[in-house]
């Protein structure tokens, strides 16, 4: 396909109309549109190239907008409340939120109702997550102290480090039953011979 070409007013009247949607923080496909209704007729990958082309020649360094990062903290914020810890990885809920938590989704489930509806039910609460981590969730609340540590049906191993301090142990007994045998016997050769 040729590559179409703008004349300059039409050009520069698209790229301001884009430039200024971008500023905006809006997204590459509100960029398009703005850029269309000035009179583009291209796709979105090429109005972003001629949009960071510009931005280039202009002196400014291309990338995400001041707006795009100020929406994110501001949406972060949102979560903020219900979710102690930063970054990412595991959330933590604080006590009030996770009893709702688990007794939106167990109410759920004791209604008859599948995983789906009882993840619907657990965000209502307040939940920030999957449905295979809610399931997890609800089920590892019921976890009491006193648990045993191991495997069901086996009994809990000992650590390595005592399996690893048997084996000096046993050297130790084997050589002190080797040496009493042989003193035992030297004893015995020596009252032979009185």
């Amino acid at each position: 396909m040729p590559r179409k070409t703008y004349d300059t007013d039409t050009r520069a009247a698209l790229l301001k109309a884009a430039s200024q949607t971008r500023a905006e923080g809006k997204t590459w496909n509100e960029v398009l549109t703005a850029a269309k209704e000035a009179g583009y007729t291209g796709s979105r990958q090429g109005i972003r190239k001629m949009v960071l082309a510009a931005e280039t020649k202009k002196g400014r360094k291309p990338g995400r907008p001041a707006g795009k990062r100020a929406r994110r903290v501001a949406r972060a914020k949102k979560i903020a409340p219900a979710v102690k810890g930063k970054g990412r990885g595991r959330r933590l809920y604080d006590e009030a939120t996770k009893a709702a938590i688990i007794k939106a989704a167990k109410d759920a489930r004791a209604a008859g109702a599948k995983w789906p509806e009882a993840l619907k039910a657990a965000r209502g609460a307040g939940y920030n997550g999957g449905m295979v981590s809610l399931m997890l969730f609800v089920r590892g609340s019921r976890k009491g102290p006193g648990r045993p540590r191991g495997r069901r049906g086996r009994p809990a191993s000992a650590p390595a480090s005592a399996q690893l301090g048997a084996i000096p142990q046993m050297i130790d007994r084997i050589v002190k039953e080797q040496v009493h045998a042989a003193l035992d016997r030297a004893i015995a050769a020596l009252e032979g011979m009185r």
